[in-house]
């Protein structure tokens, strides 16, 4: 804790509580200003998205749309199947989701409604041709909703939708994003501390307040936050006094005995009153909710990464998967090495009935670790000697993922490794129209006798 202020830094934020702080209530307007700019390497430091994005993952999810429908066949009670994916970010993983059912032969018998808090997210991505392959209102829907106000969800014409009655509801790295706060039980017992930060930066001579920070920083100094000095403390957390109603609604959930690695808790309210409203308002009753999450890191000073000018909160997986087993629903939690999976079932028979294909789809593969392990080895053979070992992994990528903008950068890169270069130029266009984030450098790859190919604007 640092009471004085540092020389040369300035006050932008005294006192205040984690949720309410700049760290916490910065990242919905970068994202609804961003759009998929935010996930992209034009922002300076995207946010993660390259293994929620990955067709592996996409497809592993696919696979377990195929049992699912499987399983309503042989009850005979299967209907069209209604996807909500819940912060869609770049579509991109709702892209490969769509060509993984495409290929598994179910794409007539599901419907993807690919929402975003962020409209801007929603124009980029049908702007830039994401889902160009499928039809709008025919295979997918775009719907502007938030969560927590998913009653007044639209389409981009203003139009109402109605969320409810779906089958599978998917989020991919949608807890880390939501509010939470930092506490810890009293080092002697007796109630919890609650987590403060005071924001410094550098001082400039102007004003610096948060409640008018003006859209042109937020997009355009991407260390903004990276540039504050954060100060610490803790204080009394006092129950009676805390104005956020999901804060006193979840309060018994609380566990002192189940702290991380920094003897803190993190209260993830907003995950778990996100998750309230999918199991209770949004599923059917067969329904499924599939939440992808970072992993809690013990390598971690702090409970938040930051990203340009968006922020990832660490979650409390066990404090949402208590609620929902509370409500008598049913849970199945797996990880492998880059992805916390949390699967909540609203018919607690169907986990039973399904565990054998559940072991399959999640526990005997991970198809996201393959694509991570492949996609280094790819990034670590940079020698001319290498190029027959290049050949090897190739292929094994592909086993994996014939459908992304970067397995066409590694189809390729074989074929330029045996000077077939007239080949490898068709895969590097191919490759640049699925470069929706803009992510690659094809004049680099397009060098000496190559046509060159004009950048996307």
């Amino acid at each position: 804790m640092t009471e004085n202020i540092a020389p040369g830094y300035q006050i932008i934020q005294d006192w205040t509580n984690y949720e309410d702080s700049l760290i916490s209530t910065i990242s919905p307007r970068y994202y609804k200003l961003q759009g998929i700019k935010a996930f992209s390497k034009l922002c300076g430091n995207p946010v993660p998205n390259e293994i929620s994005n990955s067709y592996p993952h996409a497809k592993n999810f696919i696979d377990y749309v195929v049992e699912y429908i499987k399983y309503l066949e042989n009850l005979g009670e299967l209907e069209e199947v209604k996807i909500l994916d819940l912060g869609c970010g770049s579509g991109i993983f709702a892209r490969h989701c769509l060509i993984a059912a495409q290929k598994a032969n179910i794409l007539e018998k599901i419907k993807f409604y690919i929402s975003d808090f962020s409209k801007k997210s929603l124009n980029d991505l049908k702007q830039r041709g994401v889902l160009k392959e499928f039809k709008e209102g025919e295979h997918y829907e775009l719907i502007e909703m938030d969560i927590f106000d998913h009653k007044n969800a639209k389409k981009l014409d203003g139009s109402p939708v109605e969320i409810k009655d779906f089958s599978l509801v998917t989020a991919n790295y949608l807890f880390s994003s939501l509010p939470s706060t930092v506490i810890r039980p009293k080092p002697k017992g007796g109630g919890y501390e609650k987590l403060q930060y005071r924001l410094l930066r550098p001082e400039d001579g102007k004003a610096f307040d948060p409640a008018e920070l003006e859209d042109e920083n937020l997009t355009k100094d991407s260390f903004l936050i990276d540039d504050m000095l954060i100060d610490s403390r803790w204080v009394e957390y006092n129950r009676s006094t805390e104005k956020n109603e999901w804060e006193n609604e979840f309060y018994d959930f609380i566990d002192a005995k189940i702290t991380n690695h920094l003897s803190e808790i993190i209260y993830s309210f907003g995950a778990m009153k996100a998750t309230e409203i999918i199991m209770d308002e949004i599923l059917n009753d067969d329904g499924v909710f599939y939440a992808t999450d970072v992993q809690n890191r013990t390598d971690m000073t702090s409970n938040f990464k930051v990203f340009s000018n968006a922020v990832a909160h660490f979650i409390n997986e066990p404090m949402v998967t208590k609620l929902v087993n509370e409500k008598d629903y049913n849970s199945f939690i797996t990880m492998d090495l880059m992805l916390l999976k949390m699967l909540y079932y609203k018919n607690r028979s169907m986990i039973l009935d399904m565990r054998e294909q559940m072991a399959n789809v999640f526990l005997q593969q991970s198809p996201s670790d393959n694509y991570k392990d492949l996609r280094g080895c790819i990034a670590e053979l940079t020698s001319p000697f290498s190029n027959y070992i290049f050949e090897i992994i190739h292929d094994e990528f592909l086993k994996i993922d014939d459908q992304s903008c970067f397995s066409y950068l590694v189809r390729a890169q074989n074929l330029d490794n045996q000077t077939k270069f007239t080949e490898a130029l068709s895969y590097y266009k191919k490759a640049q129209d699925l470069d929706f984030l803009n992510d690659f450098d094809f004049s680099s790859k397009l060098a000496k006798s190559r046509p060159s190919i004009k950048p996307k604007s």
